[in-house]
């Protein structure tokens, strides 16, 4: 298993994602501290989560990179579209 350390400055979208997922359960793969996160995103795979946690997981991996990198690529059309996708599935 590879835990990373996602620090709360660095990763705020990504903490909250999971924080309301997995908050009221114990799953191996996700461990909140006051200072961000610990997060072993393949046993989080494997930890028993339906197929539309599996996919909140896989948004809030994502989410992950493109915090990391700085934000969407392109001048924000491509975040109004993922954002109205996501609005479209409530």
């Amino acid at each position: 298993m590879t835990t990373e350390h996602l620090h709360a400055d660095d990763y705020p979208l990504t903490i909250k994602i999971l924080t309301e997922l997995l908050a009221r359960r114990v799953v191996s793969g996700f461990v909140p501290w006051s200072s961000g996160a610990d997060v072993d995103w393949l046993a989080l795979e494997s930890c028993g989560l339906s197929a539309t946690e599996m996919a909140t997981v896989e948004i809030a991996n994502g989410i992950s990179i493109i915090e990391l990198c700085g934000g969407f690529p392109g001048h924000g059309s491509v975040a109004r579209v993922i954002a109205e996708a996501v609005e479209n599935l409530r």
